[in-house]
């Protein structure tokens, strides 16, 4: 009974480590702009309930890599990884929704709810996203740079470039949060390293 518990630890290790080679090569695939191979790589992982090639899946319906440019069809996969936890395709889903097109309408509503869900949790992106939906009002939202200097910090934080660079500005113009020129530069600066061009 032992020896048949540390056959099947073993087995599942194995096909584990399996699913992850597939992963990862069709990863470099689609760095190398190879889309129909990472396509082929990750289909059979996304059917399978692997939460990173639906991502993937997600991406390449959402940009048109490899296939025919499909919002509907992106979503679907970003839903399904979204609901196992994995952050990105939140903040894809939400970009989805608030640009609309290619089958699926703009809904402010649900942007809105999957990029604060993605920041909440701690996605840049969606955290500099927030900022600026605070800071030019979009889908309902009241103006308010109070809110999004606090979204900018966040993201600033977490290393996002723009949103080092946004909250630079609003520290140089004191929008928000009291001026600092010391600080506007120090974060300013961290972006220009990131290669974002921030600019004066």
């Amino acid at each position: 009974m032992k020896f048949f518990m540390i056959v099947l630890i073993i087995f599942f290790s194995i096909t584990k480590l399996s699913l992850a080679d597939k992963y990862e090569k069709g990863l470099l695939a689609a760095q190398n702009e190879e889309y129909l191979t990472a396509f082929k790589l990750w289909k059979p992982l996304a059917d399978k309930g692997d939460k990173y090639a639906q991502n993937g899946m997600g991406m390449l319906y959402h940009l048109g890599h490899g296939v025919k440019r499909d919002h509907l069809k992106a979503s679907n996969w970003f839903h399904l990884s979204a609901d196992q936890g994995l952050l990105a395709p939140m903040f894809h889903l939400g970009e989805i929704y608030e640009s609309g097109g290619y089958g699926v309408e703009v809904d402010y509503k649900k942007a809105y709810k999957w990029y604060l869900l993605a920041a909440e949790n701690g996605y840049p992106e969606a955290q500099t996203t927030l900022g600026l939906w605070n800071e030019a009002p979009q889908g309902g939202l009241k103006q308010s740079y109070k809110k999004a200097v606090e979204w900018y910090l966040k993201a600033a934080k977490n290393g996002d470039a723009m949103g080092q660079c946004m909250l630079s500005y609003r520290l140089s113009d004191g929008l928000g949060i009291e001026k600092n020129l010391n600080k506007s530069n120090y974060w300013y600066n961290l972006s220009i390293k990131q290669g974002y061009e921030c600019k004066k």
